[in-house]
């Protein structure tokens, strides 16, 4: 429940049926900055106490000793000259952490107890801001973690248990567990079509009457401005935005072998009210 990007059946459907969630926009921004963020993590080791480089030699699939179903890949780690080791978890956001995510600091005491490192320190970027946070190791949490994750694993993996169904975040996975045959009409309880259809007027209602809100606020701020105030306090944004996009059709049309080679089919299901 730790993770906002994956649930014990995201991660059980990642081992057992090859299904993985799609690299986002904000992935792919991470591992481009990461050489960068990385960079400015050891400038900023050094500028604390001199003596760190980076470890030429750090893994890129680490494995514990004392835990053998603990791995982590670290992004970097570096070395002092007196021997110390510092595990460097490189990150792009677009909060201004001023603590760090718990979520971070799990996988970074993860990773600290995989490498047997002094500390960890979590960089990141968000715009012009460098941002750390020291990390200081767990054992016992480690231990505790490892040891949870060997009976998950030898339970739900060795064993092909399949978790109990909680909130999929990966729409691929819901696509492939539960993904009949085109047509295929199955019977509902009336009481939980009824419960459906009141929650479908009620957002219905309430879509209508945001859209209308909007087209008025829009109407009443005209080109004067951007930004909505009531006193002081700002209330709303309505800003012009541009996006670039990509001329499927016409790649098709005069590039077909590029198209083909650099296309990909995704899979999901999609529920729309009928009635």
């Amino acid at each position: 429940g730790l993770s906002p990007f994956a649930t014990a059946l995201d991660i059980w459907a990642s081992k057992t049926m090859d299904v993985h969630a799609p690299e986002t926009p904000a992935m792919r921004v991470g591992t481009v900055l990461e050489p960068g963020i990385i960079t400015l993590a050891l400038e900023h080791l050094n500028e604390l106490e001199a003596g760190w480089e980076l470890d030429p030699d750090a893994p890129m699939l680490a494995r514990s000793e004392e835990h053998p179903i603990a791995l982590m890949s670290p992004d970097a780690v570096a070395v002092h000259e007196d021997g110390r080791r510092c595990l460097i978890e490189a990150k792009a956001t677009s909060t201004n952490m001023s603590e760090a995510p718990p979520t971070y600091v799990a996988q970074i005491r993860w990773g600290v107890g995989v490498l047997g490192c002094d500390f960890g320190l979590l960089a990141a970027v968000n715009g012009s801001r460098f941002i750390t946070h020291r990390v200081a190791p767990d054992d016992w949490w480690f231990k505790t973690t490892a040891e949870f994750a060997q009976e998950w694993w030898e339970r739900h993996i060795e064993n092909d248990e399949m978790p109990d169904i909680d909130v999929v975040k990966n729409e691929a996975l819901v696509a492939s567990l539960f993904a009949p045959e085109k047509g295929t009409r199955v019977e509902v309880p009336s009481e939980l079509a009824v419960r459906a259809k009141d929650a479908y007027d009620t957002y219905k209602a309430s879509e209508k009457a945001w859209n209308a809100s909007k087209a008025e606020m829009a109407l009443a701020m005209g080109d004067m401005g951007d930004i909505a105030t009531v006193g002081n306090e700002k209330v709303a944004t309505y800003s012009v935005s541009q996006t670039t996009g990509l001329d499927q059709k016409r790649l098709k049309a005069e590039h077909p072998g590029l198209w083909a080679e650099y296309s990909k089919t995704s899979q999901r299901r999609t529920f729309r009210w009928s009635k």
